[in-house]
């Protein structure tokens, strides 16, 4: 069977802070892109020292979440306009811990290395297409009262997509299985082995008041404001070269979350001493959450979102 090689976030930290972190980023040649929907996907080779042969696979653990998954019945919830859009967890480098200051060192160097790299005869152009940041670091200029403007805490966002890796998907036992899954963090049991695992996310049917497993229509009853990301394993292998983006997604696939507040009820983030308390020591900052039209994603169709997660 194969074995996935999982870089932990601190080590990818630390890589960001070598001397030779220009070096972390290289992408695959001209016979491993390929395209779909008229997207053009190049893959990644990552070269993180502590993890070898490393192929995209990260490991975060104690994320507070900024804020809950988007109602799909919320007509006023701009989030709502693509299914890109609306499935993400959000969260801000102070929040993310090790991963949140990673990506904030990565961001420049992951624009630097596609730059030069597409810029070498025979390797896909960037043209007129616009290097989409890893993370959201100003307001959108459509915002009405501070366009533009610098964000004091960067913000991250997650993708998740629940439906099955590809046939031809590689590690081969992943194949046909969900993309995400999403774990209820307060359900840990020891398996017989002594490892610690858990039962997958399930919340109540508004309809029939039944236990159903947590999907992309009802993932906002699980996730709201408030919720902490106690284990994850996340997925950053392709970019997508889209009409107008070149961007490098970063896609959630397995989720153990702590739910916060009941669906229904507004998050007093100026009272986050108990969400501190959660992490086990971990330091955050309250956030405050951004109107849905500073949505950096507004930046990107939710078409390429999409294709983006159909390629992976």
């Amino acid at each position: 069977m194969s074995t996935i090689k999982v870089a932990h976030a601190h080590q990818l930290l630390s890589a960001t802070l070598s001397k030779d972190a220009d070096k972390i980023l290289d992408f695959m040649n001209k016979k491993e892109i390929k395209t779909y929907k008229g997207t053009i996907f190049v893959r990644i080779k990552w070269n993180i020292p502590a993890v070898p042969k490393h192929d995209g696979w990260f490991y975060v653990e104690n994320v507070v979440l900024t804020s809950g998954i988007a109602d799909p019945a919320d007509q006023n919830d701009k989030r709502n306009e693509y299914e890109g859009t609306r499935l993400q967890l959000q969260t801000t480098v102070s929040n993310a811990g090790p991963f949140g200051l990673a990506l904030s060192n990565l961001n420049p160097i992951w624009k630097k290395a596609i730059t030069q790299w597409s810029s070498k005869p025979g390797n896909t152009a960037i043209k007129s297409r616009k290097i989409h940041d890893l993370l959201q670091t100003h307001v959108a200029e459509s915002n009405e009262k501070n366009p533009g403007a610098p964000i004091d805490d960067p913000i991250i966002r997650i993708k998740l997509d629940f439906k099955p890796f590809p046939k031809t998907f590689r590690p081969e036992f992943l194949a046909g299985q969900p993309r995400t899954q999403i774990f209820d963090a307060r359900t840990a049991y020891l398996d017989d082995e002594g490892h610690t695992q858990y039962k997958l996310a399930t919340v109540k049917d508004p309809k029939t008041g039944k236990d159903v497993l947590v999907n992309e229509n009802n993932v906002h009853l699980f996730v709201t404001p408030g919720s902490i990301l106690k284990v994850g394993r996340l997925l950053i292998q392709s970019v997508p070269y889209s009409q107008s983006w070149v961007s490098m997604p970063i896609v959630g696939t397995r989720l153990v979350i702590e739910p916060g507040a009941p669906a229904g009820f507004d998050e007093d983030f100026a009272e986050i001493s108990d969400i501190i308390e959660r992490t086990q020591g971990v330091a955050v900052t309250p956030a405050p959450t951004s109107p849905a039209t500073d949505e950096p994603s507004s930046n990107v169709s939710g078409e390429d979102l999409d294709a983006v997660l159909d390629a992976i």
